[in-house]
């Protein structure tokens, strides 16, 4: 399940709502009867106490969502700190969002919001990259440069993140911060469109309609190359 927050998406990266990964993946709770939720629960509590940055996580989703427990923001927050503060990246990457839009009892501050995003992006998190180039590009809480933006969106698309892929497809064929390519802007939109992105399949579609022959052959050489050079699971 997928929780809906406001994300960084301008230009290529604009405050809008999105479905992210990461920060609200609840590992199925939601699901759970009221027996199993209150095991849960129970044993949630005693590791969480214990210092279990997972458990931390889960509990601060409880209280988040108000399951099997009375909905408080500011416990949401308190125990997702301390996971974040252990090097949970989804963690990290809701602490960012919450000094973003200011929830849960913490003033908005950009500087912090990038602060945890990056500790995530450095641990090779994709969303905590992503979320990271959407303030390089905005210029929030760090010193606005499309080219750290360009390159925190190469280490989200590389692990496949449609919105990464979609941001950079918006990039190479707009000319933002890149040179204008419309192969290469081709090929990210198709990618972001593989990965379940429907904003990728309109925008692939609509620049394929001002593309030539060689610039779509071109463009799907260089998916091929980009998937055939990624590693195998």
């Amino acid at each position: 399940m997928r929780y809906l927050l406001s994300t960084l998406l301008s230009g290529l990266l604009l405050y809008a709502p999105h479905a992210i990964s990461g920060p609200y993946e609840d590992g199925g709770i939601a699901h759970y009867n009221d027996k199993k939720l209150t095991s849960f629960i129970s044993q949630t509590r005693i590791s969480a106490n214990s210092g279990d940055a997972v458990a931390q996580f889960d509990l601060a989703y409880l209280y988040a969502r108000g399951m099997g427990l009375s909905q408080n923001h500011h416990k949401a927050m308190s125990w997702f700190k301390k996971s974040a503060q252990q090097g949970l990246p989804r963690a990290q990457n809701h602490l960012g969002l919450a000094y973003i839009e200011a929830r849960g009892g913490i003033e908005q501050n950009y500087s912090k919001a990038a602060e945890w995003f990056q500790k995530s992006a450095m641990q090779g998190d994709a969303e905590g990259a992503y979320l990271l180039a959407g303030l390089y590009v905005r210029g929030r809480g760090v010193v606005q440069s499309h080219a750290n933006a360009q390159q925190w969106l190469l280490k989200a698309a590389e692990q496949n993140h449609a919105f990464a892929q979609l941001s950079l497809g918006l990039n190479y064929s707009k000319g933002r911060g890149v040179k204008v390519n419309k192969s290469l802007a081709h090929m990210w939109f198709t990618l972001s469109a593989q990965n379940g992105s429907g904003f990728g399949r309109e925008y692939g579609n609509k620049l394929a309609q001002t593309m030539s022959k060689e610039e779509l052959k071109e463009a799907e050489e260089i998916r091929k190359q980009w998937l055939a050079a990624q590693p195998k699971l």
